[in-house]
């Protein structure tokens, strides 16, 4: 697996801010993930609607410093679904995207797409 440039993440100004989770309150020495879809943001729903768009997950990740989130994948499948991460820390904290060498092909209406799962 190799390391390979960012095309899809990019960074947006939003017009609020978000408080970090409670998860991030406790630190710790290891990774830990937490499901937030109780916690309420109106300002984000209110934001989202503009675009046609609802939040219907939201979760939390914390790292710790000098630690490394493990490779992994936050979906499957295609789908319409557009993410938004908030990130906390300090400003030489990094996101990388990584390029499988596992090739699968998956049939959507009726054609073929070819993606590196």
């Amino acid at each position: 697996m190799k390391n390979r440039p960012n095309i899809y993440h990019r960074y947006m100004k939003l017009p609020f801010e978000l408080e970090a989770p409670p998860l991030f309150e406790e630190h710790g020495n290891i990774v830990r993930h937490q499901v937030l879809d109780k916690l309420k943001h109106p300002e984000v729903d209110t934001f989202l609607r503009q675009f046609g768009l609802v939040c219907v997950r939201k979760e939390a990740i914390y790292t710790p410093p000098f630690g490394k989130l493990p490779i992994h994948i936050d979906h499957h499948a295609y789908t319409e679904k557009v993410k938004i991460n908030l990130s906390w820390g300090p400003e030489e904290g990094v996101v990388r995207w990584w390029e499988s060498d596992i090739v699968e092909a998956h049939v959507i209406d009726g054609g073929t797409a070819h993606t590196r799962a």
